[in-house]
């Protein structure tokens, strides 16, 4: 495990206040924060949680009346938007590695 990663992707959230209400983590390239309910709800609300001082914004609010099954299926959604982005990143690398290729030929012919 890459603790250096999990504490990266981990936040505290807090009230315009500065009152740690509770912790969330990324879980996207473009911010997508996960959180529970309760942790909003102690915040007084989405509209009032600061990460690192600034306002957020909704992306989607489930609440506490979500059966397992519903809960489980929002968490399924944040997964496959994640893994759609480890896709895109493993591509980011596939073209990274075809330049240093590139850059180690060019070498090659230099020298």
């Amino acid at each position: 495990m890459n603790w250096e990663l999990v504490e990266a992707c981990t936040v505290a959230i807090a009230t315009p206040e500065g009152c740690i209400q509770g912790t969330g983590f990324f879980i996207s390239l473009n911010g997508h924060l996960l959180t529970c309910a309760h942790v909003l709800e102690s915040a007084g609300g989405w509209e009032e949680v600061r990460i690192n001082g600034q306002g957020v914004e909704l992306v989607y609010l489930g609440d506490r009346t979500l059966t397992t099954k519903q809960a489980i299926d929002v968490l399924c959604q944040c997964i496959d938007v994640l893994c759609q982005y480890i896709g895109v990143l493993c591509q980011c690398i596939d073209v990274l590695c075809q330049y240093i290729v590139v850059l180690c030929q060019c070498i090659d012919v230099l020298r």
